[in-house]
């Protein structure tokens, strides 16, 4: 599965290479902390990616981005359950969120829920990620030939 990530790492790693300091000061505004946030991706701090997220939805409880951001370092922790709470609750936040589907439905393969995971896979292709395709074919096909 971690071959999935793939093209949402480059994504980070754009978003990482800003020349941005992963120091916080306090003074940060939401934007300022998304990019302190990416930054910690992008160089697999993982953990210090959830405290700056969760610093982020503390701010704004409605911040979707930050709760599937910490849903991602989550995942990287090899914390699948916790990434896939995170994830249902952007998805509350943001019903269309494609991305995330994609991603809950990676973290579910990962506890082998195949079913959810083409579940999901399904919506976000429903829902225009193209790039799920992919993981439904590859995952899911022969579910798809029996409907």
């Amino acid at each position: 599965m971690k071959k999935l990530l793939f093209p949402l790492m480059i994504l980070l790693i754009a978003l990482g290479s800003c020349t941005t300091s992963s120091q916080l000061t306090g003074n940060e505004d939401e934007y300022e902390l998304l990019k302190k946030g990416y930054n910690r991706i992008s160089v697999k701090d993982y953990k210090g990616g959830i405290q700056i997220f969760t610093k982020v939805t503390e701010m704004n409880p409605d911040n979707a981005e930050a709760v599937a951001y910490r849903g991602l370092c989550k995942y990287h922790l090899k914390d699948f359950e916790g990434a896939i709470r995170d994830y249902n609750k952007a998805l509350e936040m943001q019903p269309g969120y494609a991305e995330v589907y994609d991603l809950r439905g990676i973290a579910k393969g990962e506890l082998g829920d195949k079913e959810g995971a083409c579940a999901d896979w399904k919506k976000a292709f429903e829902l225009g990620l193209k790039g799920a395709f992919d993981l439904i074919k590859e995952f899911c096909w022969d579910e798809q030939i029996e409907n």
